[in-house]
């Protein structure tokens, strides 16, 4: 009950210091760009537990953004947001994300670059898995590198610290984190992209194996369950983004993480590549095609055998502007392969909705 309470204080007084911080800047900054958002959404998931089970449900997202840029000097500037985002759940329990992001961005190498450094404090709440429910912070740098006027090269550091609430079994964690404003890759372990999640932390039902049966095979002998999870999670990514035409750009990179847990069994380091192909045929329309491929190798599995996951996607988003809000519609199908057997599963979302621009 302790550490509970002293949880839930350390993210209160984190967000009470960063709204501190940009009380005490703000007379002395100014602020260049305010920007207010909200999304609507429905959509349909066939898989919303990412397991075996495949418990379908069909979904309406709500979702509000703030966010405000100030001007600190020449060459700093402070971008600030905060933002909501609720999943009402048909058939299942509802859950919710809310967080804070702050990037202080910085010009460098005679303006042919640009450094930030970002802090994203996060909650995330889920009425249907309890056990995903966590208190989260990520933190890092990335650089955008000019190299020519079509060809920019991306590179990123992060640092994540996951704290989950309850206790867990093993594979239990399901985290949909990082809705902050920072520019992740399609198939990175932090964010929904337009509502739809892209890939997940944890993975679900994981106990260990007696010797006489096969590692997909799960039995009730639990394994190293420690009273409570906590996660670090490590990220370093490199992309390229080359502009072939005026309506048409391609993006590929490669990325490396090592989630280090508490808990074992869950304790991976992964490799990854992604593409990304944007084209505006018209000024109000715009498609957006992206794809992943992730290999993550587990430090230990069910039965003391090696475990090798690999995880592929491909997303397609189409948008069209109109004069005060923007359409969309998106479609996301995953697929896990694994040799344990709760862990190989299919996933396919699609959603359509509305983005109010204030």
């Amino acid at each position: 009950m302790y550490k509970t309470w002293a949880r839930e204080a350390a993210i209160t007084i984190m967000i009470a210091a960063s709204l501190l911080f940009l009380l005490l800047f703000f007379p002395v900054c100014q602020v260049s760009a305010w920007d207010l958002s909200t999304k609507l959404a429905l959509g349909y998931d066939d898989n919303p537990g990412r397991e075996i089970g495949e418990e379908e449900t069909f979904f309406t997202l709500y979702q509000f953004r703030s966010a405000a840029r100030f001007s600190l000097s020449e060459s700093f500037s402070l971008q600030t947001s905060a933002y909501a985002s609720y999943r009402d759940m048909v058939e299942i329990g509802d859950n919710f994300t809310g967080g804070l992001t702050m990037n202080l961005t910085s010009p460098f190498w005679q303006g042919k670059g640009l450094i930030t450094f970002f802090v994203n404090p996060e909650l995330y709440r889920d009425h249907y898995s309890r056990e995903d429910e966590a208190d989260i912070v990520h933190m890092g740098l990335e650089t955008t590198y000019f190299l020519t006027p079509t060809l920019d090269l991306f590179c990123k550091g992060q640092v994540s610290y996951i704290n989950y609430r309850h206790q867990l079994t093993p594979f239990a964690g399901h985290v949909q984190i990082g809705e902050g404003g920072h520019r992740l890759s399609p198939m990175q372990n932090s964010m929904p992209v337009n509502g739809l999640l892209s890939e997940t932390l944890g993975n679900r039902d994981g106990v260990s194996a007696p010797p006489d049966e096969s590692p997909g095979q799960a039995s009730k002998t639990s394994h190293n369950i420690p009273e409570d999870r906590e996660d670090w999670l490590y990220l370093a990514e490199l992309s390229l983004e080359k502009t072939l035409t005026e309506v048409l750009s391609l993006c590929v990179g490669t990325s490396y993480r090592r989630l280090h847990s508490t808990i074992d069994l869950e304790s991976f380091d992964g490799l990854g590549v992604n593409a990304g192909l944007d084209w505006l045929p018209l000024d109000l329309w715009s498609l957006s095609l992206t794809g992943w491929w992730l290999k993550r190798l587990y430090d230990r599995a069910p039965g003391g055998d090696s475990r090798h996951d690999y995880e592929r996607g491909a997303k397609l988003s189409l948008t069209r502007s109109l004069t005060r809000f923007d359409l969309f519609v998106d479609f996301m199908m995953m697929r896990n392969q694994s040799p344990v057997d709760s862990e190989d599963y299919r996933r396919n979302v699609i959603q359509c909705g509305a983005i109010f621009l204030f």
